[in-house]
């Protein structure tokens, strides 16, 4: 038969209720107990005495004792919940100290057999059983679920992975689940299957976010760039980049120069400063090289190779500002 399990309770008691254990083992001499005295004097009482149900002492004799000779009348002991056997007395008097601890399932007081400074936090296999698998219910369907703490996170909300599934289509992911997916992916490189697909699902879907917001995302994307280096934007990444960069600085070089001067004054007299497309005189007219400067340095100042053009016939033109090369 299967003995009942015994927890310990700690009970008031009157110090004379109290009875020594015949058997004692251990010897108080004189000066033990005058040492424990002026300790209790100073600091109370340590430990409590243990007790059968019956009031015997089972440990704290000397401590039973000093409180005597103190003229205590009453005190805490710990008591069991059943009558100890001769056998289970044997055993506890043999221990040098008896330790007690509470049950971090149930709170019951229970004696510690752990051997040196270790400390049992369970009372029994069954506390330690019933605070390792744990229950919770599912957030979609309501189900019971059951985990342990050691081996699976204690955070669990859904049964299954349907049940996430189905609950983040129809409510959405939480902020913490988006910050958690966008925690874990975070300097992870995608790889090119993955970049394939999310292609191939974006392909022909216009991103709403930056259509409605397109000025604002300007707006905020300039000023981010402002005082900062753009070494992608420079040399022949640059949209002006013409020649190495030189033949517009030539261009400016040689319209101060006497022969271009002489050359623009020619076509102009020529035209008798009249716009050779819209028939204007007198408008803000320019002088336009029909074969582009860049592509035929050697008709530069060919009065022949020039016409005067109003500025907006100018824009028009196929060579206006390089666009062209003209045969």
């Amino acid at each position: 038969m299967k003995k009942e399990k015994i927890t310990w309770k700690l009970e008031k008691v009157q110090i004379a209720q109290l009875k020594p254990f015949e058997e004692n083992p251990r010897i108080i001499t004189e000066k033990g107990l005058k040492d424990l005295s002026t300790s209790i004097d100073r600091f109370g009482l340590p430990e409590k005495i243990v007790c059968n149900t019956d009031y015997t002492v089972i440990g704290g004799h000397a401590r039973l004792l000093s409180l005597k000779s103190n003229g205590e009348t009453e005190t805490e002991i710990f008591i069991p919940s059943r009558i100890l056997t001769d056998k289970e007395v044997e055993e506890l008097i043999r221990k040098k100290k008896l330790k007690f601890c509470n049950c971090k399932q149930c709170g019951h007081i229970f004696l510690n057999t752990m051997k040196g400074a270790r400390i049992k936090v369970y009372c029994s296999i069954e506390c330690l059983s019933s605070y390792m698998q744990k229950t919770r219910s599912c957030l979609y369907c309501g189900s019971t679920m059951v985990y342990n703490r050691q081996n699976q996170r204690t955070n669990k909300k859904f049964c299954s992975k349907s049940c996430s599934t189905k609950h983040r289509h129809e409510f959405g992911q939480s902020y913490e689940m988006k910050q958690r997916l966008s925690d874990a992916k975070t300097g992870v490189p995608l790889t090119d299957f993955h970049k394939e697909q999310l292609s191939k699902a974006k392909k022909g879907k216009p991103i709403l976010h930056f259509i409605n917001n397109m000025d604002a995302i300007k707006k905020k994307i300039s000023e981010s760039l402002i005082g900062k280096p753009q070494p992608w934007n420079r040399g022949e990444n640059h949209p002006n980049y013409v020649d190495g960069g030189k033949s517009q600085w030539e261009r400016q070089k040689a319209m101060g120069r006497v022969e271009y001067k002489n050359w623009r004054r020619y076509v102009f007299e020529r035209d008798d400063f009249t716009c050779q497309h819209c028939g204007k005189r007198g408008s803000k007219i320019q002088a336009d090289h029909i074969k582009s400067w860049r592509d035929y340095p050697e008709l530069r100042y060919d009065v022949n190779n020039g016409r005067t053009l109003c500025k907006s016939c100018h824009v028009k033109t196929d060579t206006y500002g390089g666009k062209k090369k003209v045969a």
